[in-house]
């Protein structure tokens, strides 16, 4: 009459839980997210000036204007010609967001803002980096 919880034959229960196979479902899940995780972000690749950080406002959801380093430009991520611009730019936006890499020249950069302000849009974001 021993205290063996009832059972007279056998090993006694065991009251701990194996974590064993948690933790490595868990360190498989994270290799899988740190390697999937710098392969989310597509787009076109700009090396974005750096500013001191400014508070953000966004109105609705803007038009994404791109100037790469070859001073291609992008509207939504379909490149087009400057000529065709202010075609390219809906009357359902009323703000873009003007990202240009830094070794963009100013004189394209100068001209896609000018054509957006053409169509009348005045609420416009320049993309930058933040200073660490």
């Amino acid at each position: 009459m021993g205290m063996g919880g009832g059972k007279k034959f056998g090993r006694a229960s065991m009251s701990e839980i194996n974590v064993t196979p948690l933790v490595d479902v868990m360190l498989v899940l994270l290799i899988i997210f740190m390697v999937t995780a710098p392969m989310t972000k597509t787009g076109i690749t700009v090396a974005l000036p750096e500013t001191q950080k400014t508070n953000t406002v966004m109105s609705n959801k803007p038009l994404d204007i791109t100037i790469n380093s070859r001073n291609e430009i992008f509207v939504s991520k379909k490149k087009i010609n400057l000529n065709s611009l202010e075609d390219s730019i809906g009357a359902k936006y009323k703000s873009v967001r003007l990202e240009a890499d830094k070794s963009a020249r100013y004189g394209i950069v100068a001209q896609v803002l000018s054509k957006v302000k053409n169509k009348g849009i005045v609420d416009i974001s320049l993309v930058t980096e933040e200073v660490q």
